[in-house]
């Protein structure tokens, strides 16, 4: 897996190559990544970019997947949280290329603090990209700062071609603490309704470390 940060802002991704370059793999060429990039990561092959689209006015950007492939390929679209402003401003974007397609990380910055005040995860079902917010529950703190919860929810791969979005600790207090309820009622495989992710009829109670966790660390 590989993930490259990037800070959002509407501008294209920071330090982005825009011209064409080598894949992974030796003599493979890879196409430029689009100037209305805002983010480009390592893919299987060749990167996969993520172009903005602003949205209108209390709407999400939308955002398009493309691997750079020498004939670009479209991977999927669809709208950021509306939290993240409608030219994405608010968040700042990671990206990972996993067994299960790209998986994106928006934080939504703060007012208080560096600390964001929110976390969605953004993957791909059959081309649309949909996202739910991974932060539920009384955020704990430190220093006067509020730092998330002990636990979030984390996508993983459980053997069966589908995410599974499955408790995870992201603090060290979370080894004393028992995965809130809410939390748990949440967790397994959301559906998607009118382009947008839905959490499960009931809780999955797969446990996270029963899978392969698809990031290296939760934010």
């Amino acid at each position: 897996m590989a993930c490259v940060a990037q800070t959002s802002g509407g501008e294209g991704a920071e330090g982005a190559s825009r011209g064409p370059s080598q894949g992974l793999e030796s003599g493979r060429r890879c196409s430029a990544s689009p100037e209305a990039a805002v983010l480009s990561f390592e893919g299987e092959g060749c990167p996969v970019s993520v172009e903005l689209e602003a949205g209108g006015e209390g709407e999400g950007a939308r955002l398009n997947l493309q691997g750079l492939e020498a004939e670009v390929l479209d991977l999927g679209a669809g709208t950021a949280p509306p939290a993240c402003g409608e030219t994405l401003a608010r968040c700042e974007l990671e990206g990972w290329t996993t067994d299960l397609g790209p998986v994106l990380l928006l934080r939504e910055r703060g007012h208080e603090s560096e600390m964001p005040v929110q976390v969605y995860v953004a993957w791909l079902v059959d081309g649309v990209l949909v996202h739910a917010p991974t932060w539920h529950g009384i955020p704990s703190v430190a220093d006067h700062t509020r730092i998330g919860p002990a636990y979030a929810l984390a996508p993983h791969d459980c053997g069966d071609g589908a995410i599974h979005l499955l408790p995870a600790p992201r603090l060290p207090e979370a080894r004393g603490e028992a995965v809130p309820g809410s939390l748990a009622a949440l967790a397994g495989v959301w559906s998607v309704s009118e382009g947008e992710a839905q959490p499960p009829e009931a809780g999955s109670e797969r446990a996270a470390d029963s899978c392969a966790a698809l990031i290296d660390a939760l934010p």
